[in-house]
């Protein structure tokens, strides 16, 4: 783990941070986007691709690349490093999606409760309070 440990260098955590977050949202991610990295911050993400030059202030690095990098330099991919580093991965994407299903099986209930059903006027009144949460959600 040695090697693991030069990698959590303060000069790449900009890197590590932005892997992390991109991977936290629960797509496929192919590229990451840093920036404004400094010169020390610079030097850094080139040493560690290999690279013969300084990337830009803002660059992209391919997280394939990058995965390929680390499993033949350190013996683990990205996921596993920026675990590591930084914690578990959030999944934010199957987060929303569950509290999009929790808020249709409230609706749902609520709906189908026999107080509103048997009152007209309250379900015109869920249909019209959940109009209006659909239209300030977005």
């Amino acid at each position: 783990m040695r090697a693991l440990d030069r990698l959590g260098s303060p000069a790449l955590m900009p890197l590590w941070k932005a892997v992390h977050g991109r991977m936290s949202s629960g797509r496929q991610v192919s590229r990451v986007r840093l920036g404004p990295l400094d010169e020390e911050q610079r030097s850094a993400v080139a040493d560690l691709l290999g690279s013969d030059r300084l990337p830009g202030e803002h660059t992209t690095v391919s997280v394939a690349t990058l995965d390929e990098l680390l499993l033949t330099s350190v013996g683990s991919g990205v996921r596993e490093v920026v675990t590591s580093l930084l914690g578990p991965l959030d999944d934010r994407a199957a987060r929303r999606a569950a509290g999009a299903a929790e808020r249709s099986g409230l609706w749902e209930w609520l709906t189908g409760h026999p107080v509103v059903a048997a009152q007209p006027v309250l379900r015109e009144w869920v249909d019209a309070v959940r109009l209006e949460r659909n239209r300030s959600a977005r």
